[in-house]
């Protein structure tokens, strides 16, 4: 909902966290990822942990190992073992 109860994003996530930069994390199924505004995903939702974006970036974890995401969806410090597709 934004700031006047207005429904923008279809209830379907377990979670959404707060927009930074128009960008949030979302939990759905147990993993997390990112969505921007208009509830398209930027990364699906593939990793253990997704912290709020800071300075533009986004901590991720998956299988122990972390990295960092843009906005834009680019690896900015990508994990040695994922490979998956978002």
């Amino acid at each position: 909902m934004d700031s006047s109860g207005k429904e923008v994003i279809k209830y379907k996530y377990q979670s959404v966290w707060v927009f930074e930069n128009g960008v949030a994390p979302f939990e759905n199924k147990d993993k997390y990822g990112y969505m921007n505004k208009e509830g398209n995903h930027i990364w699906n939702n593939v990793f253990s942990t997704a912290s709020e974006f800071k300075n533009g970036l986004g901590l991720v974890t998956y299988n122990g190992e972390w990295g960092y995401v843009d906005g834009q969806g680019n690896w900015v410090y990508k994990l040695k073992n994922f490979n998956l597709l978002h």
